[in-house]
């Protein structure tokens, strides 16, 4: 597993700070689904859908809250590549 945990009181802190950032928003809430927290991811990918701009994320965001609504089981047998977060400017996932 990943250092979620600490990944997700991280982005907590930051959005103290900035609390309408989309980006943060929607990386907590991969953080949150990869750590088991569902409810939780749902409503940062929510919060994160108000916010951001760009088509293509919106996109992958309501694609996790579906499969998240669905069955959250589903994360755990999807590639592990795919649900990791981007930053801006990025065509594929950070390694």
């Amino acid at each position: 597993m990943g250092r979620y945990a600490e990944a997700i009181k991280e982005y907590e802190w930051v959005l103290k700070r900035k609390p309408n950032d989309a980006e943060v928003l929607a990386n907590m809430g991969v953080a949150a689904m990869r750590s088991g927290k569902y409810l939780k991811a749902i409503k940062s990918f929510e919060k994160a859908l108000k916010y951001e701009k760009d088509p293509k994320w919106k996109h992958y965001m309501e694609q996790w809250i579906a499969m998240l609504e669905k069955d959250p089981q589903l994360v755990n047998r999807q590639p592990f590549g795919p649900l990791l977060p981007l930053r801006r400017g990025q065509t594929s996932p950070l390694w």
